[in-house]
């Protein structure tokens, strides 16, 4: 879980810093991410 968090903040950092990335494959990422996020979050409650 915790990588997923970094990936997130490394994603939107990127951004932040307009470093030369496909800001529609970062959303992308962005979105896959929060949605596996949302995913352990209720596995973990359910545990």
């Amino acid at each position: 879980m915790y990588w997923l968090t970094k990936r997130i903040k490394q994603i939107e950092e990127a951004n932040g810093r307009g470093m030369e990335r496909s800001c529609l494959r970062d959303m992308t990422e962005i979105q896959e991410a929060d949605e596996e996020l949302r995913r352990l979050s209720a596995v973990n409650m359910v545990l």
